[in-house]
């Protein structure tokens, strides 16, 4: 009856109980917002759909096997550094390989192999991503993406992942199977990703003289 009814000193206790969880969850909310730490490159909206721009309309991933040479990268928490790089792609689709290789400030070497698979599209491959960090956060693995390549001496590959808040970060690789790409040809495929989306103020040149810590 109306005795089962609770009393304003048992009401409004539970209601302002109530509105301070809510108050909390809203700030916190609020602060998620206003304090995600975004890493170093992160530009709006979704990763941008570029899809392949070599010289034939259908990317051929043999045209690729061999040793690369990096001439411009962007900073990552990977490739901290500017010192010189090496991809030698290799492997027979869909199962593929890359031997990342290169320098160390200190002087010392290193050489990082990884398996990979190539899925429907052909120009992308998936490698493992056992350690995620902020710049790479997708712990499904890390998708590599031709984008541009003559087969010949150049060969431009991009990584994008999605981030909260409607966010993306990309990271492009532009390399060469000789030790330097002619400048002209450097100057025009800077020219093609800034007009597919891409901060290319964002790029490191890789090179011994720049090998520093």
């Amino acid at each position: 009856g109306i005795h089962s009814l609770p009393g304003p000193s048992g009401l409004y206790p539970n209601m302002w109980r109530y509105c301070a969880v809510t108050l909390f969850v809203l700030v916190a909310l609020l602060g998620t917002a206003w304090g995600q730490e975004y890493p170093e490159g992160v530009q709006d909206g979704p990763c941008p759909e570029i899809g392949f721009k070599g010289i034939k309309r259908r990317f051929k991933y043999a045209g690729i096997v061999g040793t690369w040479n990096e001439q411009l990268r962007m900073k990552s928490s990977k490739q901290p550094n500017q010192c010189p790089t090496t991809n030698t792609w290799g492997g027979t689709p869909p199962n593929v390989t890359n031997i990342i290789a290169g320098s160390n400030p200190d002087g010392s070497t290193f050489e990082f192999p990884r398996e990979g698979v190539v899925g429907d599209v052909p120009n992308q491959r998936l490698y493992s991503n056992p350690h995620p960090t902020p710049d790479f956060p997708n712990p499904d693995g890390l998708l590599i993406e031709t984008i541009l390549t003559n087969y010949r001496n150049l060969h431009v590959f991009w990584t994008c992942s999605n981030l909260e808040g409607d966010k993306h970060i990309p990271f492009v690789w532009i390399e060469s199977r000789t030790e330097k790409l002619p400048k002209r040809m450097l100057k025009r495929t800077m020219k093609k990703l800034a007009q597919w989306g891409i901060d290319v103020s964002r790029f490191w040149k890789v090179d011994m003289k720049y090998c520093t810590a």
